[in-house]
């Protein structure tokens, strides 16, 4: 026996009513070498044969004659509930018949007493490599099992990726196909039924329940269910049985949706009721989830406009197309009341009249790129282009734009209140080191801090509470009286160094500005009388 082969454990019971035969066995066998698990031992047949059910071993060695239950009678009933289960029956000469009879019914093998350890020893040996190929056939036929149901899945994910909404004579060999495999399967039997979609994820075992397993996951993740009746009448009742059985269940019931196909009589109208549960399935975009939407509750138009690029006669809104260009265009300029009210205009338009979310999503592509192009350039994080992915109805989707148009607007007027703030102080340094150049003007400083005059205009006088020209006359005043004080300069050369070329110009806002002439001012400061006015 292999390393590899000893790693593997069987589990072994003993039953036999002489204790120094149990015990003897016991005691004598080396269990664990030989790749076992000694789990017990047993008086009668009654015991062993309950300690059987509970623990499942892999080997059973009983005596025959027993009471309360004899070896035959436990081997039988091993070999009829528990077929994995070997039995290896200890037999005196008188009994052996009796042992031939139970090889015959299922027993694996007899021991004739007296028994050796040698004897027993080399049975186990044999029995544990005769288990370990059981073990690597069943090993290898689930892996085949689980490729072949790999392959069945990854064929239906296909062909239901494939599906057409509508049901024409030419999908009839896709319909076709879908349900041979399906049928193949053993999840879709011949008869009356009805297609059920839902997005359960990985709570399915109520389905097992309801369904007995009649179900599937198809390409967008969805489970479908089939749910099969004698007549059309009893699986739709049906179909909604299972419907409020899904929706009652918690934490499922609040974010579930349930989507109810039309019934069909005969499995060859399966892919239609599939298509009809999709179709009703998507309307909870509009309606929400957490409830069950039946295809003949939809209005048919909200199937047709799902399956193309535009309805019958182009009877998209023009309210709707007008709301997303509207809701474009104040994003483009971060206007907060036209984005709120371009807002309020599309998901108005999309409630009233059934808006597809494939072609919701192409729609508002243009608004998330015009979204991206404002939140690049304020230096924000950009938005994934399918942001929807996880948004399941159009109240989640409302709640994300909203939200994110806020934030956007917000971080735009920020960035924009910053830009302004830093601009103006660039100018106010330009002013401050240049008031003394007689040409300075509104133009030069612009040009200097790159902006146009119009936009400097607004945002000098909304920070400082000043023109440009107030402003600089202000610095230049404040720098003609420090030279008033502290020099002997005269009035017209005092004006030459603080800006200006005409001398009485300059008497003039220097008065205007302070009360008094410079010849005035320069007086008081000379006399000690510095005016509160100053």
């Amino acid at each position: 026996m292999s390393e590899a082969s000893k790693n593997r454990k069987y589990k072994i019971l003993l039953v036999d009513d002489e204790e120094i035969v149990r015990n003897g066995i016991e005691n004598t066998i080396e269990w664990t070498d030989l790749g076992f698990d000694f789990s017990g031992s047993y008086t009668n047949g009654t015991d062993a044969a309950q300690a059987v059910d509970k623990i499942r071993p892999a080997v059973v060695i009983t005596d025959i004659c027993m009471p309360f239950g004899d070896g035959l009678d436990l081997a039988e009933l091993i070999t009829s509930k528990h077929a994995g289960t070997k039995v290896i029956l200890l037999t005196g000469f008188d009994e052996f018949e009796y042992a031939q009879r139970a090889v015959k019914l299922g027993a694996y093998d007899y021991i004739l007493k007296p028994i050796t350890a040698d004897e027993l020893r080399a049975l186990l040996g044999r029995l544990h490599d005769e288990l370990d190929s059981e073990a690597r056939r069943a090993e290898r036929l689930r892996d085949v099992s689980r490729q072949l149901v790999a392959t069945r899945e990854s064929r239906i994910r296909e062909l239901t990726a494939k599906l057409p909404a509508r049901r024409t004579s030419e999908t009839a060999p896709a319909d076709e196909e879908l349900v041979r495999v399906l049928q193949s399967a053993g999840l879709l039997r011949e008869g009356p039924g009805v297609a059920v979609v839902a997005d359960l994820g990985d709570s399915t075992s109520l389905l097992e329940r309801e369904l007995s397993g009649s179900f599937f996951v198809d390409s967008h993740e969805r489970t479908v269910m089939i749910v099969s009746a004698d007549s059309t009448a009893r699986a739709a009742a049906r179909a909604l049985k299972v419907a409020e059985a899904i929706l009652s269940q918690n934490p499922v019931a609040k974010r579930a949706t349930v989507g109810i196909g039309e019934p069909y009589s005969s499995a060859g109208g399966f892919a239609s009721s599939y298509s009809d549960a999709v179709c009703a399935f998507g309307y909870r975009f509009i309606l929400g989830c957490g409830r069950s939407i039946a295809h003949s509750d939809v209005p048919d138009r909200a199937c047709r406009r799902k399956s193309q690029d535009a309805p019958p006669g182009g009877e998209w809104t023009s309210g709707f197309q007008s709301a997303v260009a509207a809701l474009a265009d104040s994003l483009r300029y971060c206007d907060r009341r036209e984005t709120r009210t371009a807002l309020r205009t599309l998901f108005r338009e999309m409630r009233q009249g059934f808006v597809s979310r494939s072609r919701f999503d192409l729609e508002l592509h243009s608004v998330l790129v015009r979204l991206n192009e404002v939140r690049r350039n304020r230096d924000m994080e950009p938005i994934s282009i399918d942001p929807f992915a996880t948004l399941s109805t159009i109240d989640d989707v409302e709640r994300f734009l909203v939200r994110t148009c806020t934030s956007t607007i917000d971080a735009a007027e920020r960035k924009r209140v910053t830009y302004a703030g830093t601009k103006t102080e660039e100018a106010i340094d330009f002013i401050k080191n240049n008031y003394a150049i007689q040409s300075l003007s509104l133009r030069l400083v612009c040009s200097s801090i790159g902006v146009s005059p119009s936009y400097f205009s607004s945002i000098f006088k909304n920070h400082t509470g000043r023109t440009f020209v107030e402003y600089l006359t202000e610095v230049r005043v404040e720098h003609a009286k420090q030279l008033l004080k502290t020099t002997d300069l005269k009035s017209y050369e005092i004006a030459e160094r603080v800006g200006y070329t005409d001398p009485h110009y300059f008497s003039t806002i220097f008065k205007k500005s302070t009360n008094r002439s410079p010849i005035e001012f320069r007086r008081e400061v000379a006399a000690g009388e510095t005016s509160v006015h100053a």
